[in-house]
C-alpha cells in the first residue's frame, strides 16, 4: 500500500506542477508562403524576420530583455536531403561559430510533427557569454508543385537559460502539437495584409513599414524586404528595396529615373533581355514629387519557356534642407509578365504609403519607433 501512496502522491505532485506550468496558446497563425500554420504561447510577441528563410520569430520579454524565444525556418532541400542530414549540418555550422562557446549535445531522438518523422535536438551551449539551453526539431516535406519537385525542410527552435529547462521542453512541445501543414502559396498570390511597426533608418533619413511576416536587412544603402517564394527556389520574390545615393548631377527624380533605366537597358542586353517600359509619370513618395517608371524585361529565346520580369521604382531628389542632398529610390522586383502588374502595384503602392522621411542623424542604423516624429523635407516644385 505504502508504494501505491507513495505513487498516487507522485501522481498528484505531477499534476499540480504540470497545472502550474500549464502554457495558454494564441491562435494558430498560418504562414501560407512556407506552407505551414502554428501556435505560440499568449506571452510571446512576434519580432520581424531578419532572413528570407526566417518564417518567423517570437520572443518572451522581461523588461526589456528576451528571456526566451521560438523560432521557425525553411530551407529548400534537395532530393536526398533529410531532416538528420540537416540537424548535423546545423550542428556543425553551430560548432564553428565564434561566438558560441562550450556546444554540447545533450539529447538526440526522433519526433513525429503534423505526421511526419523529425529529428529532434536538445543541446546546451554558451553564446557571447550567455549560457543557453536550446531544442530544435528538424522535419522535411514533400510539397505538390505544378513546376517541379519541391522539398522544404522547416526548423523549429526554442531559446532559453539552463534554469528554465524543463519549462523549455513544455513550451516546445506544445508548439510542437499546434503545427499542421497548408498549401504552399506563392507571395505574389498572398498579397501584403498587415503592416509591421515602423523600421527607422536615421542614418539615411527615412522610415518605412515592412508588410508582416517580411524579412528586413538594413544595408549601406538603405533597406531590403521580402519574403521567399519556396515555389521558386527559395528565392525572394517579390523583394523590395530602399536605395538612398547621392544625385549627382540629376536636376530631377525623372532625369534620375531615366538614368536608372538606361543602365538597366544597357545591363539588360548584354545577357540578350529586351526592357519595355509599361508605365512611366509623376508620383509622390513621403508626400514629395517624384517619378515612377514600371518596366518588364524579357529574355530573347527562340525555344523553351519564357519568364519575365516586373520592376517598378519611384524616385524624388532631395536638395533643400538636406546635406548633402539624396535621391530616395523605393523599387520592387518581381517574376511574372503584364499579367502579374496589377498585384505587384497593390503590394508596392501599400508599402510605398508607409515611406515617411527622417532627419538623417549619426550613429545606429535603426532606432526603435518611438523616436521623434517624421519631417517631410522639401523636394521637387
Amino acid at each position: 500500500m505504502r508504494m501505491v501512496k507513495i505513487s498516487l502522491t507522485l501522481v498528484a505532485m505531477a499534476a499540480a506542477i504540470a497545472a502550474a506550468q500549464e502554457v495558454k496558446m494564441q491562435k494558430p497563425e498560418s504562414f501560407h508562403h512556407a506552407g505551414i500554420s502554428l501556435a505560440v504561447p499568449e506571452e510571446f510577441r512576434q519580432q520581424q524576420p531578419e532572413d528570407r528563410f526566417d518564417v518567423f520569430r517570437t520572443v518572451l520579454l522581461v523588461g526589456n530583455e528576451a528571456v526566451m524565444a521560438v523560432s521557425l525556418s525553411a530551407f529548400p532541400a534537395g532530393k536526398e536531403d533529410t531532416a538528420d542530414n540537416f540537424a548535423d549540418a546545423t550542428i556543425a555550422d553551430l560548432r564553428k561559430n565564434l561566438a558560441i562557446r562550450h556546444f554540447k549535445v545533450l539529447k538526440r531522438t526522433q519526433l513525429r510533427v503534423a505526421g511526419i518523422n523529425g529529428s529532434a535536438r536538445l543541446v546546451s551551449f554558451t553564446f557571447r557569454g550567455q549560457e543557453t539551453i536550446a531544442t530544435q526539431v528538424f522535419f522535411v516535406r514533400d510539397v505538390k508543385s505544378p513546376s517541379q519537385p519541391v522539398r522544404l525542410c522547416y526548423v523549429l527552435t526554442l531559446e532559453g537559460a539552463p534554469a528554465q529547462r524543463a519549462r523549455v521542453l513544455t513550451i516546445f512541445g506544445e508548439v510542437v502539437k499546434s503545427i499542421s501543414l497548408i498549401p504552399v502559396r506563392r507571395p505574389v498570390l498572398i498579397g501584403v495584409g498587415e503592416l509591421s511597426e515602423p523600421v527607422k533608418v536615421f542614418r539615411k533619413g527615412f522610415s518605412i513599414r515592412p508588410p508582416r511576416g517580411w524579412y528586413v536587412y538594413v544595408t549601406e544603402t538603405g533597406m531590403d524586404m521580402g519574403q521567399a517564394d519556396y515555389l521558386a527556389g527559395g528565392q525572394p520574390l517579390p523583394y523590395v528595396r530602399v536605395n538612398v545615393t547621392d544625385p549627382q548631377t540629376f536636376k530631377s527624380a525623372k532625369e534620375c529615373c531615366m538614368a536608372h533605366l538606361a543602365f538597366a537597358r544597357k545591363k539588360a542586353e548584354g545577357m540578350n533581355v529586351e526592357t519595355k517600359v509599361l508605365s512611366e509619370g509623376p508620383m509622390q513618395l513621403g508626400g514629395v514629387k517624384g517619378y515612377q517608371l514600371v518596366i518588364e524585361q524579357t529574355p530573347r529565346k527562340e525555344k523553351g519557356p519564357v519568364v519575365s520580369g516586373i520592376i517598378m521604382e519611384r524616385t524624388v531628389c532631395i536638395r533643400k534642407g538636406s546635406s548633402p542632398p539624396r535621391s530616395f529610390s523605393l523599387l520592387l522586383v518581381g517574376e511574372g509578365g503584364k499579367g502579374r502588374v496589377k498585384a505587384y502595384r497593390k503590394i508596392f503602392e501599400k508599402i510605398a504609403g508607409s515611406f515617411t522621411f527622417l532627419e538623417p542623424a549619426s550613429g545606429p542604423a535603426t532606432r526603435p519607433a518611438t523616436t521623434p516624429a517624421a519631417t517631410t523635407p522639401t523636394g521637387e516644385k
